[in-house]
């Protein structure tokens, strides 16, 4: 009797509905055929029971072969009833850009988090693992396999001057600021502009801006890249700044394509005269040259003195002054160097000359001027700059090396210093204690 009950308990387990379990959904939003260069997004929905009890943790991850960034976009949130059990959803998308021919793969990277598996009772950890869904991306037709493929998005590009063209003169300046946008492009991703300058102009450029452009709502639109170049021009004469070209391939209608900022003429005048022509004056008496003479050399006389006066009571004061002096100007360049906007001055530079070793030395130096025990701990407030760190240090130290992108890097670490400093108040920076500079 006791075997029959047990096994009419087996049979009824057996068929009772096993637990809602969480799921994930991947879409690929991109029009076959993908070619080498266009940006692809990667909508990555984690489904849970019920409702979740914290976000999911959307990973960074590379593919080779590919720049893949996890889009700056607010999550969606949704619901939806699978198999008769309610789950809730939340939607993050990733940028993924092929830079070479051939067939990419999503790695099975987990993502987790915490749910609600019944409701009333305590919450349990949930995890899912990326699908190995695939896309292949091509090379545009014409098109050659080079390290920088063309940028495959609509670009506009524009330009402005701080001054006439047509009234400059020898000595003045003029500044141009070309503004590029590539529709459902990031802007690392814009190439920069060749700037050029006939002779007898000198050419001072600035560095670039780099945004993402979104929408009301948080949604990815493109990206927005503004360089600016100031011209000197040395002499008089009739120039012409070449025009900006930026090469870009339109999928829709498979050719290849220039957006341009034209070219401008300028009209440089020769310098004034300081002043206008006078008679010359007429020649002085005997008596009076005599009388000028003399008083020439008084004159001469008493500005000897006072020079000599001025340069020993110089002297006596270096003497007496000169080591305080010279110490405190020690004291305060040793101040600077340790503050933060130092700090964050030599993580730019470093950035920007692509020095990936002295940009992961600056990025700690200056999370520890900012407040922080260390790089990682300021990377846990940002998944962007978290993303170009974890990049960075693969280029670093994996067998494999990644890729990086120091513009990329310095951004991140750019909107998370803006982001501080506008919680923190006007001046914050001046007011935090400076750091000596020590090895992350």
């Amino acid at each position: 009797m006791k075997a029959y009950f047990l096994a009419l308990f087996l049979m009824v387990m057996s068929l009772a509905p096993a637990a809602a379990q969480p799921r994930v959904r991947v879409e690929i939003d991109a029009k076959d055929p993908i070619l080498v260069g266009q940006q692809v997004r990667v909508s990555v929905t984690v489904l849970a029971p019920n409702f979740f009890l914290s976000s999911p943790q959307f990973p960074t991850f590379d593919i080779a072969g590919a720049v893949v960034t996890l889009l700056d976009e607010n999550a969606l949130n949704s619901t939806e009833t699978i198999d008769g059990d309610m789950y809730a959803g939340i939607r993050k998308s990733y940028a993924i850009t092929p830079r070479r021919a051939g067939t990419f793969t999503l790695p099975p990277v987990p993502i987790t988090f915490r749910y609600a598996a019944e409701p009333g009772k305590p919450g349990v950890d949930g995890a899912v693992t990326l699908p190995p869904q695939t896309f292949t991306a091509r090379l545009a037709e014409g098109a050659q396999a080079t390290a920088a493929p063309a940028l495959v998005a609509k670009v506009v590009v524009t330009q402005t001057l701080d001054g006439d063209p047509g009234t400059m003169k020898v000595g003045d300046a003029l500044t141009r600021t070309v503004e590029t946008f590539a529709a459902n492009t990031q802007a690392m991703m814009i190439p920069p502009p060749t700037w050029q300058a006939p002779a007898g102009v000198r050419l001072y450029p600035r560095d670039p801006v780099l945004a993402d452009v979104t929408t009301d709502r948080g949604n990815f639109t493109g990206g927005r890249r503004v360089d600016q170049v100031t011209y000197v021009f040395e002499e008089a004469g009739t120039y012409t700044l070449p025009a900006i070209e930026i090469g870009w391939f339109n999928a829709d209608s498979g050719k290849q394509q220039v957006s341009t900022a034209p070219a401008i003429n300028v009209s440089v005048a020769p310098p004034p005269r300081s002043s206008a022509d006078i008679a010359p004056p007429a020649p002085p008496s005997d008596a009076a040259a005599e009388s000028a003479t003399r008083t020439l050399w008084q004159r001469a006389l008493l500005w000897s003195l006072g020079l000599v006066a001025v340069g020993l009571a110089g002297l006596w004061g270096l003497r007496r002054f000169g080591p305080r002096v010279r110490a405190w100007r020690q004291a305060r360049r040793q101040a600077w160097q340790a503050s933060e906007p130092a700090s964050f001055a030599r993580l730019k530079r470093a950035c920007l000359a692509g020095d990936a070793a002295t940009a992961y030395r600056e990025l700690g130096i200056w999370a520890r001027c900012a407040g922080f025990s260390s790089a990682p701990a300021l990377c846990e407030r940002d998944p962007t700059l978290r993303s170009e760190v974890s990049k960075l240090e693969r280029h670093l130290y994996d067998s494999a090396p990644a890729l990086w992108s120091g513009p990329a890097l310095f951004n991140a670490a750019a909107t998370v210093r803006a982001s501080r400093l506008a919680a923190s108040g006007p001046g914050s920076h001046r007011r935090r204690a400076a750091l000596p500079a020590l090895n992350p």
